[in-house]
């Protein structure tokens, strides 16, 4: 990964968990992957936090929003240091409807969660999916439409050459000769 995005695996920046706190935590809404459908249906969109190399093993659901929490390093995974960032500049609105997704449902789904909807972001309809990835796509599983990886040529950017379609039409709108 660039070395100026993610944090550095010697200490600095690595994704652990942080201390038990001795006071009761949040109840971490959970979403059961039976459910996923009826959630984007109603406006909720993933958020694919697990890492890029997991993603390119697993491949991810069309639609979903790739925001990595951390990276993997031989010395273990290292925290995306611009991850809040970049899911604000995505969902603005604190009210957005968000399904956090890591692999297995478990500590960076609840770590995103907590940095989300604690101070002073205080997103209100972030929810993780239970089971994370894995268990999503065991009920809904990759089809071709998530299997597509567009890539366009340059010529494709480019697009026609519409020139043709000129023919005959004066393109100075009014300019004199």
């Amino acid at each position: 990964p660039p070395a100026g995005r993610w944090g550095t695996a010697g200490g600095q920046g690595r994704l652990t968990p942080g201390p038990r706190r001795a006071a009761p935590q949040a109840i971490i809404p959970m979403l059961a992957p039976e459910d996923v459908k009826d959630h984007l249906d109603r406006g909720f969109l993933i958020v694919d936090i697990r890492s890029p190399q997991e993603q390119a093993e697993t491949g991810t659901k069309y639609g979903s929003e790739l925001i990595p929490l951390a990276a993997m390093t031989e010395e273990g995974p290292v925290f995306n240091q611009y991850w809040l960032s970049d899911t604000k500049a995505k969902f603005p609105n604190a009210m957005s409807r968000i399904l956090i997704c890591c692999d297995d449902g478990t500590d960076r789904s609840e770590m995103a969660y907590e940095k989300l909807t604690g101070e002073p972001n205080n997103y209100t309809q972030v929810k993780v999916l239970e089971g994370g990835f894995d268990a999503y796509i065991e009920v809904s599983p990759l089809d071709d439409r998530d299997k597509i990886k567009w890539k366009m040529s340059d010529d494709d950017r480019a697009g026609p050459d519409l020139g043709s379609l000129l023919n005959g039409v004066d393109t100075n709108l009014g300019a004199k000769y």
